[in-house]
């Protein structure tokens, strides 16, 4: 992706004028059965307290002890501010299905409930935040007045409107734990879904997150680390769909579903020790990118994309390189005229020792491949069938370095149905082709341009163009490329 892309992307904190529009009216599919299941939630047999009103329910939040339980019953409706649960340990939940907490008429809340006392339970309720002016619920730690930690946000069906902060927010700073499971939660302001930020260790799973009107992102991870996503399903209209940046570390995104995103399904940015496995991702804008996030690993998710920029983008931020990262056995699907030029179903750029391989890329890309700026990197096995343009091009993006690739190996791929050439190779030496089946049909199955030199070619290809004529060493003398079979 080039640098003018990654502008716009910071969080603006300006106020909203809260909204009681219905979500009903807003562009959002139906529920499936199983997000209906999981709203029901469940209601514990006992409980310390009972509350049934606003008034019992604050009583209860300052009489109640460490370990208890406070059951809400039917749907108490907030006028207060917030509603702040600041004694550790305690739990919050339903005495019966479907009870909850929402805005009072005429009222305007910050948010529901604000916890700011460590392992604090908030399970099966009905949480309705139309018409708060920040959200539905906040865990907040700064360890002067507020230290929430080790929070659970289990089960419930969380509604929030025309907010531009996020839905249900962790905001930790460093403090650990967070288990946000099996929710629904619905968003129809620009703001977020779940939002995690400085959270040390974690799980975010099974929940669905859903975008009723312009969100900014579903869920976004910003910061902390040892946080584990999985099993979740995000839809809607996201701009992002899952954002994860502010140099997070170890972080896992596995067997979940992603899609809408009218900027990008997923977008990740300056990331360490980072896997992406398993997923679904649906698209329609860029599908996959990923910023300055080395070592990197992207394997095993299915891609499909109508009309999309690029498919799985790999590229440097600011100083951060991609050395070392992976992209292997994933499969990226155009079901329409796709990609930009200097992308591709697969593009990686700037950075040394990646590795390539194994991967499917189907349909009318610009590209299958687009490779830039690669030193001592492997593309093998992988299966590319379809592109309008190449199948592997090499430097697509324009040339700021005379030579840009050096030391890669490029073996075992096979490259069929393309229009104009099997493998393009530019501003490239001493790299190494083997083994490569092209079936295409382009005019060239293997094309050297003339800013390549000292390549070897080992071709079972029908027909290489070799227009080299680099001098690769600077001795002054032309390097020309080895062509064999």
């Amino acid at each position: 992706m080039h640098a003018a892309r990654f502008l716009f992307f910071t969080i603006a904190v300006v106020g909203l004028v809260a909204c009681n529009e219905p979500l009903a009216n807003r562009a959002a599919a139906p529920l499936t059965r199983t997000e209906q299941l999981t709203q029901i939630g469940s209601c514990p047999a006992h409980a310390t307290l009972v509350v049934a009103t606003e008034g019992d329910l604050e009583n209860a939040l300052q009489v109640a002890a460490p370990g208890d339980t406070i059951a809400v019953s039917g749907t108490i409706a907030v006028d207060q501010p917030e509603l702040d649960v600041a004694t550790n340990n305690l739990t919050i939940t339903c005495a019966s299905p479907g009870s909850g907490l929402a805005v009072a008429s005429g009222a305007a809340p910050s948010r529901l409930l604000v916890v700011l006392a460590a392992g604090v339970t908030v399970q099966g309720l009905a949480l309705d935040a139309r018409g708060t002016t920040s959200g539905a619920y906040l865990a907040f730690f700064d360890g002067t007045d507020a230290f929430a930690s080790n929070e659970h946000f289990i089960g419930n069906h969380v509604t929030c409107g025309a907010v531009d902060e996020a839905c249900v927010y962790f905001a930790l700073e460093g403090a650990p734990g967070v288990i946000a499971a099996s929710n629904v939660i619905i968003n129809g302001g620009v703001g977020r879904g779940i939002h995690l930020e400085g959270v040390a260790g974690g799980a975010v799973t099974r929940n669905t997150v859903i975008g009723a009107d312009t969100g900014f992102g579903g869920i976004v991870i910003s910061g902390g680390g040892g946080i584990g996503v999985d099993n979740d399903t995000v839809r809607g209209a996201w701009t992002i769909a899952m954002l994860v940046n502010q140099a997070a570390d170890a972080v896992t995104i596995e067997q979940s579903a992603f899609s809408g995103g009218s900027f990008a399904t997923i977008r990740l940015v300056d990331l360490t020790n980072f896997l992406f496995r398993g997923n679904t991702v649906t698209c329609t804008a860029i599908c996959f990118e990923m910023f300055g996030s080395a070592g990197a690993r992207v394997l095993g998710n299915r891609v499909t994309a109508t009309g999309a920029i690029t498919g799985i983008d790999v590229e440097p931020h600011n100083a951060l390189v991609t050395d070392g990262t992976t992209v292997d056995d994933n499969t990226v699907q155009a079901l329409s005229p796709s990609g930009i030029l200097g992308e591709g179903g697969i593009h990686v750029s700037t950075g040394a020792g990646l590795t390539v391989t194994n991967n499917i890329v189907l349909g009318p890309w610009v590209n299958s491949m687009a490779l830039t700026f690669l030193n001592g990197s492997t593309v093998e096995g992988n299966r590319l069938i379809g592109s309008a343009g190449a199948g592997i091009a090499f430097t697509t993006d324009t040339a700021t370095l005379p030579i840009t690739f050096t030391g890669d190996t490029v073996k075992n791929n096979v490259i069929a149905a393309w229009s104009s050439a099997g493998i393009s190779i530019q501003s490239a030496c001493r790299n190494f082709l083997a083994g490569n089946v092209a079936e295409g049909r382009g005019p060239v199955d293997v094309l050297l341009t003339a800013t390549t030199g000292a390549n070897r070619v080992v071709a079972s290809a029908r027909s290489v163009v070799d227009q080299g004529a680099v001098d690769c060493d600077g001795d002054g003398i032309t390097d020309p490329n080895v062509i064999g079979r």
